[in-house]
């Protein structure tokens, strides 16, 4: 419960993050022994929370086309903003505002994090990424992940589940406004403890969105002819 009020408590302040996905694509994080793991205990569901598992199942099973934009923050204090669009099934982009040179990228089958900077991007298959059950056409939450937790109040809804990344298990927070149902907020928590937010704001659904946008061939030096994993 007190995560939940933590979120509540920052619901005015736009926050969050992708730099743990970043993270996850560049092999930088490392795993803790389980028994250290930072997670929420998991709580019995409720009557009332399998309700809205599947109110928010049928929300986010509605959704086509997003775009928005992103604030993230981390648990170390590190602030970036820019722009998301998502088109499901698969296929996602985030682009960082300056100077964050990094640019993420989804086709559908692999997620790309590209260094600006250098030229240089890495890659993990779609389905290893910790947001990977969002992309999803259908999205199911009894599927692919654990329910930890659901919790509502202040007009706002959280789903709380534990799912599987590239480098291990996190816990991942959706936190919906109610009344009605929109997707304000997410959280990604590592092994390690290390925690990324983030918010939307401005954000338009169902709008049409260019193939281009999640094509990553033409970057210069991306070099991903081979590729390795599926979204199987």
């Amino acid at each position: 419960m007190r995560l939940f009020k933590d979120l509540l408590r920052t619901a005015a302040v736009p926050l969050p993050g992708l730099l743990l996905l970043a993270l996850l694509l560049t092999g930088a994080a490392a795993s803790a022994q389980e028994d250290a793991a930072p997670w929420r205990t998991p709580e019995p569901l409720t009557e009332q929370d399998r309700e809205d598992l599947l109110r928010a199942e049928d929300y986010l099973n509605q959704i086509g086309t997003v775009h928005g934009r992103f604030v993230q923050i981390t648990s170390t204090g590190h602030f970036s903003e820019g722009d998301i669009y998502l088109r499901r099934p698969g296929e996602l982009r985030f682009e960082y505002d300056a100077p964050v040179p990094l640019l993420l990228i989804s086709d559908g089958h692999t997620m790309v994090m590209y260094d600006k900077s250098i030229e240089s991007a890495s890659q993990i298959p779609l389905s290893q990424s910790p947001l990977w059950f969002l992309t999803r056409d259908p999205i199911d939450f009894t599927d692919t992940v654990e329910i930890l937790a659901v919790e509502r109040g202040q007009g706002a809804l959280l789903v709380s589940m534990l799912g599987r990344s590239a480098l291990g298990r996190a816990q991942v927070d959706l936190l919906f406004s109610d009344s009605p149902l929109e997707l304000r907020r997410w959280s990604v928590v590592d092994e390690q403890g290390y925690i990324i937010q983030v918010s939307l704001v401005d954000t338009q659904f169902d709008v049409a969105l260019e193939d281009s946008l999640f094509q990553y061939r033409d970057l210069p030096n991306v070099g991903l002819e081979e590729r390795s994993g599926g979204d199987n």
